[in-house]
């Protein structure tokens, strides 16, 4: 946490002379943006939340006012949009039955009205990915480019951050877009995924090394294997390099 509070100042303070006053984080409710909230008060340093609702334009959904009720209890100052009414035009201008243009237009316009309001307050945006998101690519179209502070922590071990910060209940919590489904993507908690991700990703064992020696069942390792590499496909930019032509041979 002392790190993560250091990394915090010196980021800021890295950026003012571009004019960055503060470090603003889109609060969701969920574990990833709570505790990077509660960070950012750790930290003393300058720092704004965005609470965005997307999904009842006449009233706060239940995930709108549990994201109000930490920043309350973490004491940042925070600011609240209803986009539900711009969501439902933009989802009406080309009707879809397809839940993951859905699930990727509600996010690409909260992303857009997090970027706006930073802009507004001459802030930085805080990439709330974790590294359990980053192996899994749950949510690459996040905010790359900027300070990521849990990009090197598992989902799983923020759960301690959040009993440090005294937080416990957002352990408890799912946010996230309705049509989608990902507390345990895979059909398991993050406390028994992390694991399984960290033998594949760090310790370099084989699915099938992981299935025989702790008795996982192997059709389920290979869903994880194919959304690890796969996913690379719909994330991932495909560059390409032009031929190194010479004058003659043009």
């Amino acid at each position: 946490i002392e790190a993560l509070n250091s990394a915090h100042q010196n980021f800021l303070q890295s950026v003012k002379q571009i004019g960055i006053e503060k470090l603003v984080v889109g609060l969701s409710g969920g574990l990833d943006s709570v505790i990077a909230s509660a960070l950012l008060k750790s930290s003393g340093v300058n720092a704004y939340l965005v609470i965005v609702e997307v999904d009842d334009e006449n009233t706060l959904s239940e995930q709108t006012e549990f994201a109000i009720s930490m920043a309350k209890k973490i004491q940042l100052p925070y600011e609240v949009i209803n986009a539900s009414r711009v969501y439902k035009e933009l989802i009406d201008l080309s009707p879809s039955d397809k839940p993951l243009t859905r699930v990727h237009l509600r996010s690409r316009l909260i992303n857009n009205i997090i970027l706006k309001i930073a802009d507004q307050q001459d802030g930085f945006i805080i990439d709330t990915t974790d590294k359990s998101e980053k192996i899994l690519k749950l949510h690459e179209e996040s905010f790359h480019g900027h300070f990521a502070p849990l990009i090197s922590f598992y989902k799983s071990e923020l759960y301690d951050m959040a009993d440090y910060f005294n937080l416990s209940e957002v352990k408890k919590y799912q946010s996230g877009c309705p049509e989608l489904i990902n507390f345990d993507v895979f059909g398991a908690s993050w406390e028994c995924l992390d694991p399984i991700i960290h033998l594949i990703t760090e310790q370099n064992l084989s699915y099938d090394d992981i299935a025989t020696r702790y008795k996982i069942d192997r059709e389920w390792l290979q869903k994880l294997e194919r959304r690890i590499t796969t996913q690379l496909l719909r994330t991932n930019p495909t560059l390409f390099q032009a031929p190194n032509f010479n004058s003659k041979a043009m």
